[in-house]
C-alpha cells in the first residue's frame, strides 16, 4: 500500500453533489478507500468545513 493521502472537502463535495466533471473520480476515490485500495485520513477541519459549506448552499437558495 502507498503512503497515506489526506482528503480534501472537495472529494466529499463532488461525490455528493450534482453531475459535474469531477463527481466520478471523486466517486472512484472513495470507493478506494472503502476497499483499502487508497490509504486515506481526514482531519477535524475538514470534518467542520463540510457542514459549513452546506449550510452556506442551503442559505444561497431561496424556497
Amino acid at each position: 500500500m502507498s503512503e497515506r493521502v489526506l482528503i480534501d472537502t472537495n472529494v466529499f463535495m463532488y461525490a455528493a453533489g450534482k453531475p459535474h466533471l469531477y463527481k466520478q473520480a471523486c466517486l472512484s476515490i472513495l470507493q478506494q478507500i472503502k476497499f483499502k485500495a487508497i490509504d486515506a485520513s481526514i482531519d477535524t477541519e475538514i470534518l467542520q468545513e463540510i457542514p459549513n459549506l452546506i449550510d452556506s448552499t442551503l442559505k444561497q437558495k431561496t424556497f
